[in-house]
C-alpha cells in the first residue's frame, strides 16, 4: 500500500467492483443529460477491470473506498481507463493523488508515456488533464460517443 495524505492507496480487489460502480455512476451522473445517454464508465464492467487491470484504490481514514484509478494495456501502452472520486470527498486533491501514482507507478515499470480520452463534454475533465500536463492529440467519434484523446510523456511525474 502507497499512504498518501488522508488515504491509503491499494490494489483493487474483486469484492471492490461494487462501490467502484457507485463512484463512477455518482461522478458521471451530470453527464447523462448533456450526453443524451449514460457515459460509458457508468456502464463499465468493474469486477473485470478488477480481474483483468491494473486499479488503484483509495481508502480514507474511515475504511471507506474514496476513489480509483484503472489503467488498461493496449497495443500502444497503457491507457488511464477511468479515474473517479466519491462525490462527498470531491475538492481534496484525491483525483490528482490517484493521478500521479498510477503515473509514477508506470514510470517506474519503465513506461514512459500514458494515453487517455475523456467525452467531449467533460469540458471540466479536459481542462485538469491539461494543467497536469497532459497534451490532446485527436479527436474522434468511437463506440457512439464523442471522445477527445489525450497523451502525456512521463519523463516527470511532478508535473
Amino acid at each position: 500500500m502507497t499512504e498518501v495524505p488522508n488515504f491509503m492507496i491499494r490494489q483493487g480487489q474483486v469484492d471492490d467492483a461494487n462501490r467502484l460502480r457507485a463512484i463512477a455512476r455518482g461522478a458521471y451522473q451530470q453527464y447523462v443529460v448533456e450526453m443524451g445517454k449514460e457515459p460509458a464508465p457508468m456502464l463499465t464492467d468493474y469486477a473485470k477491470h478488477l480481474a483483468q487491470d491494473t486499479v488503484a484504490v483509495a481508502i480514507s481514514k474511515q475504511k471507506k473506498i474514496a476513489g480509483f484509478a484503472i489503467l488498461i494495456s493496449k497495443s500502444d501502452g497503457y491507457w488511464l481507463e477511468n479515474i473517479a472520486v466519491d462525490q462527498s470527498m470531491t475538492g481534496q486533491g484525491l483525483g490528482g493523488l490517484l493521478l500521479h501514482h498510477v503515473e509514477s507507478w508506470l514510470l517506474a515499470q519503465g513506461h514512459k508515456t500514458i494515453r487517455l480520452y475523456t467525452n467531449i463534454v467533460m469540458r471540466q475533465n479536459m481542462a485538469w488533464y491539461q494543467r497536469r500536463g497532459y497534451r490532446e492529440y485527436e479527436r474522434k467519434t468511437e463506440e457512439g460517443y464523442e471522445r477527445v484523446f489525450f497523451l502525456k510523456e512521463l519523463s516527470d511525474v511532478s508535473a
